[in-house]
């Protein structure tokens, strides 16, 4: 071989060795010159290289990690604040807002704030639905306005009004009148809702309460007697216990089928029940006495035996052709 060469270790440094044959045609011995140079500088240099290289690595890697941290230090409050607010809109605390920013999440906190203000506003509406309907009934017609369009059920009906208020309201200041009659209507309003029933509308003294729509137990005169009975009872504590001005009421109770559904126009609808059960209830409270309660045979039957009732003489009631089986429950 005319040269050559080769990295090799003396003592701890590297070393290049050079050889190269002088004379390779010649026909005397070969003459090599061999040369070693010390690698220790370009290995010094290389390892300098390399920190300095690892060095910029690391200065590079701290600047992407603080460069991060920043962004997301930056975003993480603005998500934190949503979050936060998604939780509350959970809770039903509709009126919540968050700060909008001319960023990206300011673009979302918009979004959610009009969200808010959307179910804000549906609550409201709900709210209102509530006060001036059943709340059975309120929810079925948002649910779908269709489902109440008109059937024909099995109810009883139950009238309950307060005796002598003619004459009490022509002697009573008005808002005194309103306060009495609203106390009144509150507590007959609770004892309906608690025994299943659901109010039909209120007409100046009188409560009107359904059992069986929009939706049956399959007890519904069980509950109609039941929430009769409370009613009484109840009334009868407050007048002892000195709530407000003494009130008597008389209730009347009738069961069978009627047409159910939402009448009116498109603007103004109310659910309500029609038919001649209607009537008869509504004729049974009249003919009832203080602290009475007037049925007819059909809530009877339903109760079944053992309802502790008193039958009374067939009634010719107003509006009815043939005399009407009547009972007053003990």
């Amino acid at each position: 071989d005319a040269g050559s060469e080769i990295i090799t270790l003396i003592g701890e440094v590297r070393h290049r060795l050079i050889y190269r044959v002088l004379n390779p045609d010649s026909p005397f011995p070969k003459a090599v010159q061999v040369s070693f140079y010390p690698l220790s500088a370009l290995d010094e240099e290389i390892r300098g290289l390399r920190k300095g290289t690892a060095g910029l690595a690391l200065a590079a890697l701290l600047v992407s990690l603080g460069v991060v941290l920043a962004v997301s230090r930056g975003l993480s409050g603005p998500v934190n604040r949503l979050v936060a607010a998604v939780h509350e809109i959970e809770q039903g605390n509709f009126e919540m807002r968050v700060l909008v920013t001319p960023d990206e999440t300011g673009r979302l906190a918009r979004a959610l704030n009009q969200m808010a203000a959307g179910l804000a506003l549906q609550e409201k509406y709900r709210s209102v639905l509530n006060a001036v309907a059943d709340r059975a009934v309120a929810e079925r017609l948002i649910e779908n306005r269709e489902a109440l369009s008109g059937e024909l059920r099995s109810v009883s009906v139950l009238f309950c009004d307060i005796r002598g208020f003619t004459a009490l309201s022509e002697r009573m200041p008005p808002q005194e009148l309103i306060v009495l009659l609203n106390t009144h209507m509150t507590t007959m309003t609770r004892l309906a809702y608690e025994h299943g029933g659901i109010v039909d509308k209120f007409v100046g003294d009188l409560i009107m309460v359904l059992f069986g729509a929009p939706v049956s137990t399959g007890r519904d005169a069980e509950q109609a007697v039941a929430c009769a009975r409370a009613m009484l009872a109840e009334r009868r504590r407050m007048n002892e216990s000195g709530e407000g001005m003494p009130l008597e009421v008389g209730i009347g109770i009738a069961t069978g089928d009627v047409v159910a559904g939402c009448m009116g126009s498109d603007q103004r609808l109310s659910y309500t029940v029609l038919g001649h059960r209607v009537n008869l209830a509504s004729r049974l409270c009249s003919v009832a006495g203080p602290g009475e309660i007037m049925t007819d045979a059909e809530t009877m039957r339903a109760l079944g035996e053992g309802a502790r009732v008193e039958a009374m003489p067939p009634m010719r009631l107003k509006g009815m052709s043939d005399p009407v089986e009547v009972f007053r429950l003990g």
